[in-house]
């Protein structure tokens, strides 16, 4: 939301819901599998990444593709994937990061173009692999390229906010 997250803790029947984050404009949040609470901020902030009672930032200085993070997704090997509002994906496993832009770099800097790299949603499906949800319809990562996909035709010139089965 534009106001933070909340988060609900269940224990022994109890409800308790912690509100944190306030000032961030959070776009979605998943949990990694150390159990950490990783947040996608929209403006600035990149992800922050909940361990315990720390708050960590992943940024353009430390790994992220993009300060501006749309989606996130665990894959099956437990890497998470971060999609950006511009730039494509990042990948971070093992604690390192590895990024995926669009193969065409003009489409990423050209002024009449740029929500070509745009990753609002994120799914991994067995056959297919990673599938990313944008402007311009769907994407995929193919031989490590950030690829448009003819697989889904009907979406080619949609904006695709989501995917999932």
């Amino acid at each position: 939301t534009r106001y933070g997250a909340s988060v609900v803790h269940f224990e022994s029947g109890e409800v308790d819901i912690e509100t944190l984050l306030n000032d961030k404009d959070i776009a979605q949040a998943a949990v990694d599998r150390d159990n950490r609470i990783w947040f996608a901020v929209k403006r600035k902030h990149g992800c922050l990444v909940m361990d315990g009672d720390s708050i960590f930032e992943f940024n353009v200085d430390n790994g992220l593709v993009q300060e501006r993070a749309m989606s996130l997704m665990k894959d099956s090997r437990q890497n998470m994937w971060i999609g950006s509002f511009s730039k494509g994906a990042s990948l971070y496993g093992v604690d390192l990061f590895d990024h995926f832009n669009l193969n065409d770099e003009t489409k990423l800097n050209d002024e009449n173009k740029p929500e070509a790299g745009r990753s609002y949603g994120l799914l991994e499906d067995e056959e297919l692999g990673i599938l990313i949800g944008g402007n311009g319809g769907v994407h995929q990562i193919v031989n490590g390229d950030f690829v448009k996909t003819d697989l889904f035709p009907d979406l080619k010139d949609v904006e695709v906010y989501d995917i999932f089965r």
